[in-house]
């Protein structure tokens, strides 16, 4: 059987780890074996160079000059340049792991469709995210294939923008990455950092950039309900300040005691996985999600998980999370005491996880992966 070659956009490599740079690398983790050739390319110009160090085992690099803004202006208006001249060279499939693949002279394309967020919720969304449903609809056009995590996207993707079924799959992502299998070990100082904050309290663990769509912000008012009540909890925020940062630090402020809510910005992956083994607790508030990874990375290490039911996150989670209905804080609040005073339920919940999480794997991404690109390939003949 003749070996498939890939090439593979991985520029949210670049920079610091975002959720769809967990994507593309734990994808490429296990996409390359004996079937396939992979490469990987990312379209900038002064940093891509870096993309090299943050590669997979296997993957190849295409070092070529990619510059964005110049490319993005040319292809919104024409299919040129095709991705053989930028690449230098031939391939079976080139694909997208963000919302755009760029136009190609032979390759079959594939895209990755995360969620729909700047549909339904363009307030939420900075400009370059915007242009997201413009790039769905003309890839849906021109018979570009469009991979999903869920499911859910992939309803919403053929619902709104008259995809074909035989167009759009699904293929969810997978957990663990590699480096919570790696022998790096979290530092002392990262540990005495948190023992101090918590200082014998609960921890609820929310991780993920502070932006309005992750909720965090309405949270917030679940929690001030709880301090209303108790002085137990701390909730410890594991990500970025995002662009909707300055709402919820007022509204932090604001709390009885807003000492009770730290935000630890960017952690590292093994200081991720140290929080979801030390936490008692994941807050998952979100408005919408097409996947909903740190539910999954919870599961995995045995953490109960409290979640909404928005976008995907019910169909990653099945049976095996607490699933809130809406926002409402007094709702939140309620539940939250039930889990954390029921040392019972949450073993339960842990166990259920963690046999959940199991069935994701990027082993299991990958080799659907691969038959998606060969019925591509083999039906176009």
């Amino acid at each position: 059987m003749r070996k498939i070659k890939v090439a593979f956009e991985a520029t949210a490599l670049l920079g610091p780890r975002s959720g769809v740079g967990e994507f593309a690398y734990g994808l490429l983790t296990r996409l390359a074996e004996e079937e396939t050739d992979v490469d990987a390319f990312a379209i900038s110009w002064r940093k891509r160079h870096l993309l090299k160090d943050e590669l997979p085992q296997g993957v190849g690099f295409i070092d070529r000059v990619m510059p964005a803004r110049p490319l993005h202006l040319l292809w919104d208006s024409f299919d040129v340049p095709k991705i053989e001249l930028l690449v230098g060279g031939s391939y079976d499939i080139v694909h997208g792991s963000n919302f755009f693949v760029p136009p190609s002279r032979s390759a079959r394309r594939v895209v990755t469709v995360h969620d729909l967020t700047p549909l339904h919720f363009p307030e939420m969304c900075l400009a370059p995210v915007l242009k997201y449903p413009h790039y769905i609809a003309k890839s849906i056009a021109d018979g570009v294939f469009i991979h999903t995590p869920t499911e859910f996207v992939k309803r919403e993707v053929m619902e709104i923008f008259g995809a074909q079924e035989h167009q759009v799959f699904a293929v969810p992502h997978g957990v663990p990455t590699d480096a919570y299998n790696a022998l790096e070990v979290v530092s002392d100082e990262f540990v005495a950092r948190i023992v101090e904050i918590v200082a014998g309290r609960k921890v609820l663990l929310a991780v993920g950039t502070i932006e309005p769509r992750k909720g965090y912000g309405e949270f917030l008012s679940a929690f001030s309900l709880l301090q209303r009540k108790r002085r137990d909890l701390v909730l410890i925020v594991a990500g970025v300040k995002g662009w909707g940062w300055d709402e919820f630090e007022v509204k932090r402020s604001m709390l009885a005691d807003s000492n009770a809510v730290v935000v630890l910005g960017r952690v590292s992956d093994v200081e991720r996985k140290w929080l979801y083994d030390n936490a008692t607790v994941l807050i998952f508030p979100s408005v919408y999600e097409g996947f909903g990874l740190p539910t999954l990375e919870a599961m995995a290490q045995g953490l109960p998980v409290i979640c909404s039911n928005a976008g995907a996150t019910v169909e990653v989670v099945g049976d095996c999370a607490v699933v809130v209905d809406g926002h409402d804080p007094a709702v939140w609040s309620d539940v939250i005491e039930e889990v954390v005073d029921d040392s019972d339920f949450r073993t339960d919940l842990s166990r259920r996880g963690k046999v959940r999480a199991k069935t994701f794997t990027w082993e299991r991404s990958a080799r659907e992966m691969r038959m998606i690109y060969r019925t591509i390939i083999e039906s176009h003949g």
